[in-house]
């Protein structure tokens, strides 16, 4: 019987960006917190990177929200050399009694996960790469080599989103997928706009997600299904690129720039439009959170064959996948969904059952807990069935 009167296990949530940063780990890092903010004997505390250089702590929703001050930022990863002594006494300091980080990129789970102050520490590879095709693709692929494997070695347990994260190749790893609420994202049985949607950040260190392949593809989508429009959900500062490139090729009139969105907002978007786009071009994106969304929500998807989307997308059964890079191919099927509703609500009702099977946040969280109850010894049986 779990003891009543025992203190709350206290877990550090960490990732290196957090809401109002618009991404996939930020978005399920956030839904991570809630889930233990709403489960008995436990207390979390969100710790990420700020910004800049100040420090804030404020509670949040029910729970402490601590915004670490940053000196540096190295293609998105924010960083600061002084963490690898303030973070263990703020994890002293809070009581903290296990570690929970989630990392895509290096910088602030990594020193987590080698300076705990002795605290367990799961830790959470969302990644498939690092080496997306920039410049600094040599001291990734270094790091990854030298580095990584040092970190996963210093975690008390390991998570990968997928067989595709690095952290799966250590043998280690527990593949527990980026979980999402079905119930907010779902299919709501209107008809669907004529539309295909995109949903990321429009930025220069956010290239290797492919969004400059969808419009290559426009024109050839345009050409099948005239009235057509592609909805871009994101902001950041390749947008007048982008733009720019668009009206080179004649179809700027033909994309709708919706800006940055809150979850809820997204969700009511891929419930509207008949297909979604995910063509990253690297294997970085082992668990696409807009891939997950888009399926939960009745949405055919068209993505490109790396990362984990093989592992998702049933090609011609719940979505379509096309070599990554291949602007032809994008758009001869993502034109099939569009000019075809019978095959779009075949491929979306498929891609929502899969998605309620394998995406559903509550078995995510129950497995979560019974990792947490295994290393620290609490018993969180009824945490586990609640």
């Amino acid at each position: 019987m779990t003891n009543t009167h025992a203190p709350d296990l206290r877990v550090a949530v960490v990732a290196p960006l957090y809401a109002p940063h618009i991404g996939g780990v930020e978005r399920y890092a956030e839904k991570v917190v809630h889930a233990l903010r709403d489960t008995p004997g436990i207390t979390p505390v969100m710790i990420t990177a700020a910004a800049d250089r100040r420090t804030t702590i404020e509670n949040v929703n029910g729970y402490e929200l601590i915004r670490l001050g940053s000196w540096i930022d190295f293609r998105g990863s924010r960083l600061n050399p002084l963490w690898l002594w303030t973070l263990p006494r703020l994890l002293r300091r809070k009581n903290i009694d296990v570690v929970y980080a989630h990392s895509p990129v290096p910088g602030l789970s990594d020193i987590v996960t080698y300076r705990s102050a002795g605290r367990p520490v799961v830790l959470a590879y969302h990644s498939g790469t690092m080496v997306k095709g920039g410049r600094t693709d040599p001291i990734l692929r270094a790091w990854e080599r030298w580095v990584l494997p040092r970190i996963f070695a210093r975690a008390t347990r390991l998570v990968a989103a997928g067989k595709t994260a690095l952290a799966y190749a250590t043998g280690r790893a527990t593949v527990i997928p980026a979980g999402i609420d079905v119930d907010t994202f779902k299919p709501d049985g209107d008809r669907r706009e004529t539309t295909l949607t995109y949903v990321g950040r429009i930025e220069a260190a956010s290239r290797w997600k492919g969004y400059q392949v969808v419009v290559d593809a426009l024109p050839a989508i345009l050409e099948r299904v005239p009235e057509a429009y592609l909805d871009i959900i994101g902001d950041g500062d390749d947008v007048a690129l982008v733009q720019a490139a668009a009206g080179a090729l004649g179809v700027g009139d033909r994309i709708r720039w919706l800006g940055g969105m809150a979850p809820d907002q997204v969700a009511q978007r891929l419930r509207r439009t008949s297909v979604a786009v995910v063509p990253s071009l690297t294997d970085a994106d082992c668990a696409s959170q807009v891939l997950m969304e888009a399926m939960a929500s009745g949405t055919p998807v068209v993505g490109a064959a790396v990362g984990g989307m093989p592992e998702n997308i049933r090609h011609g059964e719940n979505g379509f996948l096309v070599p990554p890079g291949d602007a032809p191919r994008l758009a001869h099927f993502v034109a099939e969904v569009l000019a075809d509703p019978q095959l779009a609500e075949r491929l979306g009702k498929a891609a929502r059952l899969d998605a309620v099977e394998k995406f559903a946040i509550a078995g995510r969280h129950r497995a979560l807990l019974e990792i947490l109850a295994e290393i620290t010894g609490r018993d969180l049986a009824q945490s586990v069935t609640a």
